[in-house]
Order: structure tokens, then C-alpha cells, then sequence
């Protein structure tokens, strides 16, 4: 079960970069909250309630309640802008949603059974092309992540964006292409000694 995410938030009145430095200060971390048709709400969070959050899939993922002034808003984080030297938040922007209609959001990948992936068993190395995808789907639907069982998947096998298996109501966003998430790729540690002799004649220039 997807877990959770309840935020105690409150509304800002002073905004600005001044401001927003000034509630850095006080371990304070800016927000706003915008979308189905209504005025957006700027927001104050807790740096110790996001911090205990960051390094979880469900909240990038997953439909998070903001309590404001004793009124419960569904939303989704749709940005969260770092601090580049310390990585730490300085920003959130959540999109307000309705249970009635659809979104769009990245779901993160969770590559399962790696270790006894047999492509990797046999010397070659599993290179992820991508870490997440777009989806479209109601909030209910919303998956936390989505598995890539990597067991069966062997040196020189890929797969791609249309090969994952999505879970009922959900639709892959699709830019018109076919992109490869995931492969195992032969590397140099697991080929015999004929292919490295055979790339090594294969390489010299011809007199």
C-alpha cells in the first residue's frame, strides 16, 4: 500500500526573495500551491517535516494532503528546487488535483532481482538509461513506483519504454519514440580472450 503523506502547512503572506531568504533562516522552506482553476497559495513548510521526506519515492510520486488553515488539499509535488552546494530544499511547488481528473506525472523505476539477473551473472553490466517515466492516470491510480524485473535479462538484451508493463488505469505518455530504460551490456572483465584479440585486430589501422 502506497504510504501516506499528510503536511501540516501554513500560508505566507510576505513573498519575494528577501522573504524567502528570511524564512530559510528559521529553517523554513517556501512554497506555493496552483492548478484546477484556483488562485495560487503561497506556502510555508516545515524544513524538518520535508527533510524526513526527500529521500522517499512516495513523495514525488504520490498524492500528498496539505492541511491549510483547517482545510485538506490533494496535490502532487510537481518541482522542488535545491540548494546547489547542500542539496537542500529551497522550494516546493505542489499542483492542486481532483480525484475526478486525470494527471501527469513521472513515476520512478525500482529495478528488481539484479542480483540474479543472469546477464550480469555471466559478466556483463546492467546500465539503466532511465530512473523514471511519464504517466497519465487518475489520483487513485497513481502507482508509488513501477518494477523492472531484471532476473530473465540477458548480455545484450534491452528493454525499452513500450516493453514495461503498467498496472490497470494507468497510460504511458507517449513523445512519439521508444526510447531503451534499461540493458546488459558485455564488458570488457567478462569477453574471452579471442574477442579481445579479435577487437584488438579489428582496431589496427590498415598499412
Amino acid at each position: 500500500m502506497s504510504e501516506k503523506i499528510i503536511l501540516n502547512v501554513t500560508k505566507r503572506r510576505d513573498v519575494g526573495k528577501g522573504a524567502s531568504r528570511r524564512l530559510r533562516k528559521q529553517n523554513i522552506v517556501p512554497g506555493i500551491l496552483y492548478g484546477e482553476g484556483k488562485d495560487p497559495i503561497q506556502l510555508s513548510f516545515e524544513y524538518k517535516d520535508i527533510k524526513k521526506l526527500i529521500d522517499k519515492d512516495a513523495f514525488y510520486s504520490q498524492v500528498s494532503t496539505l492541511k491549510i488553515d483547517g482545510q485538506d488539499y490533494q496535490a502532487i509535488l510537481k518541482d522542488m528546487q535545491r540548494n546547489p552546494v547542500s542539496d537542500s530544499p529551497i522550494h516546493l511547488d505542489f499542483m492542486n488535483i481532483d480525484d475526478t481528473h486525470m494527471l501527469s506525472t513521472r513515476i520512478p523505476l525500482h529495478f528488481i532481482n539484479q542480483n540474479i539477473c543472469i546477464g550480469a551473472k555471466a559478466g556483463g553490466a546492467i546500465v539503466h538509461s532511465k530512473t523514471d517515466i511519464e504517466v497519465k492516470c487518475l489520483p487513485h491510480d497513481l502507482p508509488e513506483y513501477i518494477e523492472i524485473d531484471m532476473a530473465n535479462i540477458d548480455i545484450n538484451q534491452h528493454i525499452h519504454l513500450a516493453d514495461i508493463v503498467l498496472p490497470s488505469g494507468v497510460t504511458l505518455i507517449d513523445h512519439g519514440k521508444n526510447p531503451e530504460v534499461v540493458s546488459v551490456q558485455l564488458t570488457r572483465a567478462g569477453k574471452s580472450d579471442d574477442d579481445i584479440e579479435q577487437e584488438a585486430t579489428t582496431e589496427e589501422p590498415a598499412e
